[in-house]
């Protein structure tokens, strides 16, 4: 869905859109994730509860985990938000949307023991079912460290092995989840300034953006991060 690629570039947009005016921006962004919360709380309704502020997780192996709601808001320690968004139910992980004070991430909760993972964006699986991967595109800075990231886990029973972390040293790189062409293939988009070569500069003088493909490949026990950047592979912006 639409939505689990951009709920959070929407919530790093909150900050700046109501300070420039745009008093309906959050109501609306809140709107969205209740309404993807709802209909997942019906879906798993045997596995996941919400009673006012709190989520409720079921545990195959230990008593269930909860996660409440700090709504104060008024600095960083009391503005916190926990959203359903998913359950990988064939792979036992609970996935939830974290919103802050500025900016959101998510978590992933296994479903025996509860053990929580932190995420920069949202967790797709490969089409095995062995691996998750999380690609994170911001630009504002309230990501953190793997705010703007490529990573890829390896799902061995209730752990996630770390197998592949990326973050661009560029001034101005971006990356965003596209999909996982095969079970060791990750396509991802990258968004970055172009050049005269590939994109012609806009009117005023400035180098034009460019959106390029790429892909992130399992070849003899190594990820790898590919891309061709040409006139044929290049959207200009």
């Amino acid at each position: 869905m639409l939505l689990e690629k951009t709920l959070i570039i929407f919530a790093l947009m909150i900050a700046s859109m109501l300070s420039h005016g745009v008093v309906n921006a959050e109501a609306s962004y809140y709107d969205e994730i209740n309404k993807e919360e709802s209909e997942q709380l019906i879906k798993f309704k045997d596995s996941v509860k919400r009673t006012d502020k709190t989520l409720t997780f079921k545990m195959t192996h230990s008593a269930p985990v909860t996660l409440t709601n700090l709504n104060k808001c008024t600095n960083y320690e009391t503005c916190r938000g926990y959203w359903f968004i998913d359950y990988f139910k064939e792979v036992g992980f609970y996935l939830v949307l974290v919103t802050y004070y500025e900016g959101a991430d998510y978590l992933l909760i296994n479903d025996k023991y509860g053990k929580q993972q932190k995420i920069p964006d949202h967790a797709m699986l490969s089409p095995d079912k062995n691996r998750f991967a999380s690609v994170s595109f911001d630009e504002t800075g309230y990501g953190g460290e793997l705010g703007n990231s490529i990573l890829i886990w390896r799902i061995k029973g209730t752990q996630l092995i770390p197998e592949f972390k990326y973050i661009p040293t560029d001034e101005y790189t971006l990356y965003s989840f596209n999909t996982w062409k095969d079970n060791v293939t990750l396509v991802v988009d990258k968004f970055t300034y172009s050049n005269k070569t590939v994109c012609d500069d806009k009117p005023d003088g400035e180098p034009s953006s460019m959106t390029v493909p790429a892909t992130v490949k399992l070849t003899n026990n190594k990820w790898q991060l590919n891309e061709t950047i040409s006139k044929d592979t290049a959207i200009c912006h």
